[in-house]
């Protein structure tokens, strides 16, 4: 319940009942706020932050080092009114100064607390810098505590910070995510020049032992409790979280901030931070902080978490740059022809069309009826469009460099050309986006994209681009970067561009982001990459600074770190699927290992092969993952991702027609055979209290592995190293062991939780009704446990079901788009 509990001349409290604000109105601690989370369970045992203050970082006249403007030395009036907005209602609390200072700079401090919500939002507002020498801003941060302690721990006792587990977010898709602990201390980016600015924010003005961009956990690991820090707007200021300490017990710094650039309030558009979330967990429940982070991020950003996940090809990871004319009509006609098998919708030529990096309307020899000839062909086909291009960036052998070599970026030093990138045997430079005939260029060559560069003038002229992807979208970031406009921040520059590419495809055409910082791109993009290249080998032995090329490992971690953006910020891209067993050095536990985390996800799915080569086994792999499975309301989440190097659980629970069950994927990242336990208390620790027993199946296996108590260990001996065990856990009781349970299926990789959208038992009828839909001809197998005692008399199906151990029947289908199974069981006499 939403109360102004104290609001006089030096203090402000306001609660909800969850959480409460303290701020400083006037007095010895004037301009810090505290913010408390309630427990009902234990009144004593409060967690905090306490001491934090807003402040302006700017640079001084004299030298580059950073000067402070902060709350603390200003007294403040308070105004409270209601609010309604797309989240819910609640008070908007707005604290602005008496009076301001020497440095005569105007702002105001602003929270927004929900009824019943479990998180604040703060933002500063109205900044005006009123002073004779515009200041050069570093950076805006709405909350940071210096010398002092984060209450986490039980009791009411400061947290120990060598007892800390911190979630590090990387600055964009290709970046590393990962865990660090609280003994550990991070880089401050990678130590090659180039990989820094490809994979860095690069701004370390302000020094930490730990970084973090956009968000961050930090999770106390005695107490497992959890503090969720992340920003919910991001199109001005690239954002940081930083956390420093010398010693365990006390917090040097904690901050949030983001970045101007160095530039002024007088010369930009720019008169407020970005907002923050700030929030709590307990019980371990640090990930679903993140989870509830993300709803925030897309409700303040209108996220169209409906918009459909595509299914498609893509030339890349097969192909590479070799990728032809011909090998493309090949692979069409075999798409064309095997429909029913795989019902996909995009068909999308990667890198290997053109000349030369930059020159897109420029096709090589290999293509040598052009694109536009091509991509009629796929729309007769019946298959939506897709081309790859980098549109940001050039090489020196380009027609565009040589013709506009002033539009790319110099270093702001040495005003030599910026190299941003070594690829494609030679370095690459960016363009500069913030000036104008740049972005005239831009949109340009995106009006003749949607007409694959081959644009004609008359009126019937068609547009033959449904999906456009854009990668390497870093390089125009760079800090070094001498812009033509100074007045804009990196972030805006680059979401200014992104935006015009958005509008000139128009919102019909589906726009991936790759290699691209992610905080501007929200609401701009629909999907995103979100971890490094994949590719047919399980590790990279040339890792440089975290920075691997085409393996299939590192991909697929920071699938299970940025799993919580999925659907809110965007639709996550996990990178190609590839299921060969040839030309690649992937095994099958590794192929099969990519498969549950891609289908867990339910990321977009986009395969990458050469289809006339792959077995009949292979394309079923392929079967298994389409559509991808999205259930209502529920996301995958990677339940020991805050207390572990690498997540090794990763589980999507979801609730059918048929029941509720947890689909869980145990994995197994090491060289080596490992023995793994699993324990349902343990391992699933946010199951309800009254799920005290459960059936597990075995999907990979293909096999029942009976009934758990949620204390029972299973002992799964030997798992191969780089692979998984794939459970479906399905919570019983006695009422639900006397009716029919699906416990799994064959036909897609989600266990029948797709598949089956209708069930019904009729118990006086003794009758089982079950419809299944999926697109194309399917031929699998449903597995059906009966109640003891119970058999199936007849059955409609082509087959005979068979009966397997523990009364599971094994049910035969086969059936193009839907079919609908009828089952009549017997009891057995006594």
């Amino acid at each position: 319940m939403l109360k102004i509990a104290k609001n006089d001349s030096k203090i402000c409290k306001i609660t909800n009942g969850l959480i409460s604000i303290i701020f400083h109105k006037q007095g010895s601690k004037k301009g810090t706020y505290s913010i408390s989370f309630e427990q009902k369970t234990a009144k004593r045992d409060k967690t905090s932050l306490k001491n934090c203050f807003f402040r302006i970082n700017y640079y001084s006249k004299e030298s580059k080092k950073l000067e402070e403007l902060n709350s603390k030395s200003y007294s403040f009036n308070c105004k409270v009114q209601k609010f309604n907005d797309e989240i819910g209602n609640g008070f908007l609390i707005f604290f602005s100064p008496f009076e301001l200072n020497q440095i005569n700079v105007q702002f105001k401090i602003t929270f927004r607390l929900y009824d019943k919500k479990k998180f604040i939002l703060v933002k500063i507002t109205d900044i005006r810098d009123n002073s004779k020498i515009p200041l050069r801003i570093h950076s805006i941060s709405p909350l940071t505590i210096k010398d002092s302690k984060i209450f986490l721990s039980k009791n009411n006792c400061a947290t120990k910070l060598d007892k800390i587990s911190w979630f590090k977010n990387g600055w964009q898709s290709w970046s590393a995510c990962k865990t660090l602990f609280g003994e550990e201390k991070d880089n401050k980016g990678p130590s090659n020049d180039l990989l820094f600015l490809l994979l860095d924010n690069q701004d370390y003005m302000i020094e930490g032992r730990f970084y973090s961009e956009y968000c961050s956990v930090i999770t106390d690991l005695e107490s497992h409790k959890s503090l969720i820090l992340g920003f919910t707007t991001f199109k001005d200021q690239f954002s940081r979280i930083v956390l420093d300490y010398e010693n365990f017990s006390t917090v040097k710094l904690l901050t949030a901030f983001g970045c101007m650039d160095g530039v002024t309030f007088k010369e930009n558009s720019i008169d407020c931070s970005e907002e923050l979330f700030i929030s709590f967990k307990n019980n371990g429940m640090g990930y679903y902080g993140l989870e509830e982070y993300a709803e925030v991020v897309s409700l303040r950003n209108g996220i169209n978490s409906q918009k459909k996940i595509p299914s498609g090809w893509c030339s890349w990871y097969y192909y590479f740059t070799t990728i032809s004319q011909e090998e493309t009509l090949k692979n069409l006609e075999y798409l064309k022809e095997h429909r029913e098998l795989l019902p996909i919708e995009f068909f999308q030529l990667d890198d290997g069309y053109f000349t030369k990096i930059g020159d897109y309307k420029s096709f090589n020899s290999k293509f040598s009826k052009g694109l536009k000839w091509l991509f009629k062909k796929i729309r007769d086909s019946r298959f939506k469009t897709g081309l790859w291009t980098a549109p940001f960036i050039g090489v020196r052998r380009s027609e565009l460099f040589k013709r506009h070599k002033e539009w790319f970026l110099k270093d702001i030093q040495t005003k030599k050309l910026l190299k941003v990138l070594w690829n494609w045997g030679s370095f690459e430079y960016a363009l500069d986006i913030s000036r104008k005939e740049v972005i005239d260029y831009l949109r340009g060559l995106f009006r003749d994209k949607m007409y694959v560069f081959e644009r004609e003038t008359t009126k019937n002229d068609l547009q033959l681009l449904d999906f456009a992807k854009i990668d390497f979208l870093y390089a125009v970031c760079a800090i070094n970067s001498d812009y033509s406009d100074k007045s804009l921040t990196r972030a805006q520059i680059y979401y200014n561009a992104v935006k015009l590419i958005r509008e000139t495809i128009s919102e019909n055409t589906f726009l991936l982001g790759c290699g691209a910082p992610l905080g501007p791109c929200v609401g701009l993009v629909d999907a995103m990459r979100i971890g490094q290249d994949t590719g047919p080998t399980w590790i990279d032995n040339k890792v440089i600074d975290e920075f691997s090329d085409k393996c299939l490992k590192t991909g697929m971690i920071n699938v299970l770190f940025r799993s919580f953006m999925h659907k809110r910020f965007w639709i996550n891209d996990p990178d190609c699927l590839m299921v060969r067993r040839t030309n690649t050095d992937l095994n099958l536990d590794e192929i099969r290992l990519q498969m549950t985390l891609f289908g867990l996800s339910g990321g977009l799915l986009l395969f990458s092969e050469d289809m006339i080569n792959l077995s009949e086994k292979e394309i079923n792999d392929l079967r298994l993952m389409i559509p991808p499975y999205n259930p209502k309301n529920h996301h995958a989440i990677p339940v020991d991702i805050l207390n572990s190097k690498t997540p090794y659980i990763y589980t999507l629970e979801t609730t059918e027609v048929f029941g509720k069950r947890y689909l869980v994927c145990i994995i197994n990242w090491e060289d080596v055979p490992r023995n793994i336990v699993f324990k349902p208390s343990n391992s699933l620790p946010f199951i309800p209290e009254k799920e005290q027993a459960f059936y597990i199946y075995d999907f990979w296996e293909n096999s029942f592995l009976g009934e758990f108590k949620r204390e029972e260990p299973i002992i799964f001996d030997d798992v191969n190293p780089h692979s998984c065990k794939y459970l479906s856990v399905i919570p019983i009781n006695a009422e639900l062991k006397d009716k029919p349970i699906v416990i799994s299926s064959n036909l897609h990789i989600s266990q029948g939780c797709y598949e089956v959208n209708f069930f019904q038992y009729i118990r006086s009828k003794n009758r089982i009704k079950i419809n299944l839909s999926l697109p194309g001809k399917r031929k699998g197998f449903i597995y059906i446990k009966l109640p003891n005692k119970t058999y199936i008399l007849d059955y409609n199906g082509k087959s005979e079901p068979k009966k397997i151990k523990f009364n599971i029947w094994k049910v035969p289908v086969e059936f193009k788009d839907n079919a609908t199974i009828k089952i009549k069981i017997q009891r057995k006499e006594k």
